[in-house]
């Protein structure tokens, strides 16, 4: 299994035009046969109604197929840098409920581990601020340092 990487795939517009096209590339790598793309591929005149639409759709697509903790839209620091980020607040909380309820282990390292059993994952962070997010076999399905 790959590494989910965490970035951007379309920076600097907001332009329907450009952003159409870059949505649906990305979906069409995770599900080539996807009647949004389809969709996408075929649009011929970029009314301002339309083309939005179908941007929104094919971004909650690309939502759909984010491993945990992140999220696909606009940069929350620039709102022209569309991609996959981290959901640090969420993880925040989670990790923070994680604690209260003592599944919290400190392995030697100095690093911080939580199982989080409801969602699949494990994440582990140190205190350079490093998180690694992996399933509970411990492949590694994103991490930002």
């Amino acid at each position: 299994m790959a590494q989910f990487e965490i970035g951007s795939i379309s920076t600097g517009t907001l332009r329907p035009e450009d952003l159409l096209p870059a949505f649906a590339r990305e979906l069409e790598r995770h599900a080539p046969d996807h009647a949004l793309v389809t969709e996408a591929n075929n649009i011929l005149v970029w009314d301002d109604g339309g083309a939005s639409e179908l941007i929104n759709d094919i971004q909650d697509a690309l939502q759909s197929y984010c491993p945990p903790f992140v999220t696909f839209g606009a940069h929350p620091g620039d709102g022209a840098d569309f991609g996959y980020w981290p959901d640090m607040e969420r993880i925040q909380e989670t990790l923070t409920a994680a604690t209260i309820g003592h599944t919290l282990t400190l392995p030697r390292t100095g690093e911080w581990e939580w199982t989080l059993e409801d969602d699949g994952v494990i994440v582990a962070t140190n205190d350079h601020g490093n998180v690694t997010v992996m399933d509970l076999e411990r492949n590694v399905l994103w991490a930002v340092v």
